[in-house]
């Protein structure tokens, strides 16, 4: 018979590649690193790779593998590598990147507390050492920290990551009041491998922990309004005096608000106006066998808020008729968020059914406003809520009635 052979050409595509780091971690402390490459051709297999160091220079092909390495120039920093692969039908990819940050400088430990040679205190005591930059976790969690007995023996406990320069310990069995124990940092690396740069060891003696309690009545309260700090020093006796401080929530700054007498039977009280949520502390001084403490208590303030109508009558108003709903909080300030929401009375089910809400963000004076037009005759209520910030509670201005005829 009769055959007739069809060839078609089809042009290949470029492969598709992909190179990876060490893994795909973020700093490295060595300058060659493993280089991961993957890649796929359309039609031809890939044959040949090639790498450039700053995207321009290239070195010459070599034959494709999935897994080699590449040494960068020394110099801490980010590093970059380029790659292109080519299959055996001489189609050439377009470049890829993949870079990782080289970092051969050592950590160091910028803050322990309790701080060097000083006390422990309570019978299982938090120890929190603060590195310059991100550690690896597992390091830390390895016995980062090493606590001793004099006779070398380790004491056991619970290692914690705060956050990523933070870490914690805490002994899971009970330290011995007036015991002397040897501290030191263990092998913390950051996350390029780095190892922490040594600090010695110290020597710590536990003490026992003060025993005190704090309470703040009320523990929520108006703009301007006051609360009640008061407590009982248990132990250690014979303290006269406590010294009294305050930060407000979210800020690290301290202030220093004087002392506070105790009574002979330990209690204590004083009275404290804050102007936003603020903390207090209460510090307990180092006495014979007890080491130093402190007791804290949390005072919230709620924004003061208020519409421009009397919430003791019932105001009238028509259908129609559009009326200008404004609240002011205080402190007065711009960009505090207010929601102002209506309410009717339902006579049927003798109860308020939401209307709707809107939301409103203050100006500098601490104003923000609504415009309403009542579209039915009906009781109506406005009331608007000042949300919560790190500073205040939430707060709200009490409900301002309207009664609406035609």
């Amino acid at each position: 018979g009769t055959y007739t052979l069809a060839v078609q050409v089809v042009a290949d595509r470029p492969a598709i590649a992909r190179i990876t780091l060490d893994g795909g971690k973020v700093r490295t402390n060595s300058p060659t690193v493993s280089v991961a490459v993957s890649a796929s051709g359309s039609l031809a297999d890939v044959a040949q790779m090639s790498f450039s160091a700053d995207g321009i220079t290239r070195v010459p092909w070599v034959a494709y593998q999935a897994t080699t390495s590449w040494t960068f120039a020394d110099g801490d920093g980010t590093k970059t590598l380029w790659a292109r692969v080519e299959t055996a039908a001489g189609v050439v990819s377009g470049p890829v990147t993949a870079s990782i940050v080289l970092d051969t400088s050592a950590p160091s430990v910028v803050a322990i507390d309790p701080a060097t040679n000083a006390d422990l205190v309570g019978a299982r005591p938090t120890i929190t050492v603060t590195f310059s930059e991100p550690i690896d976790p597992m390091s830390w969690t390895q016995l980062g920290l090493l606590v001793q007995l004099p006779d070398g023996e380790l004491v056991p406990g619970t290692f914690t990551v705060t956050s990523p320069t933070v870490g914690t310990f805490r002994p899971s069995d009970d330290l011995v009041p007036g015991g002397e124990y040897i501290l030191s940092v263990g092998p913390v690396r950051d996350v390029a491998g780095n190892l922490v740069a040594p600090i010695g060891s110290w020597l710590a003696t536990d003490r026992l922990a003060p025993q005190i309690t704090l309470l703040a009545t009320p523990p929520l309260v108006n703009d301007g309004a006051t609360s009640l700090l008061s407590g009982r020093l248990v132990a250690p006796a014979g303290v006269s005096s406590l010294t009294l401080v305050a930060s407000r929530v979210g800020a690290l700054e301290t202030v220093s608000l004087g002392t506070v007498p105790v009574a002979a039977d330990g209690s204590f009280s004083t009275r404290v106006t804050p102007s936003s949520s603020t903390e207090y502390r209460l510090d307990v001084p180092a006495v014979g066998e007890f080491g130093a403490g402190s007791v804290n208590a949390l005072v919230s303030v709620r924004r003061s808020v208020g519409l421009n109508w009397s919430s003791a009558a019932v105001h009238a108003g028509r259908v129609g008729a559009r009326v200008s709903i404004i609240a002011t909080v205080s402190p007065a300030v711009a960009g505090v968020r207010l929601a102002f929401r209506l309410e009717r009375w339902n006579p049927v089910s003798r109860s308020w059914r939401l209307v709707g809400t809107l939301n409103r963000t203050t100006d500098a004076s601490g104003h923000a406003s609504v415009s309403w037009a009542p579209s039915g005759s009906a009781l109506y209520r406005w009331r608007a809520t000042a949300g919560w910030t790190p500073d205040y509670s939430t707060g709200s201005s009490a409900w301002v009635r309207w009664s609406i005829a035609r």
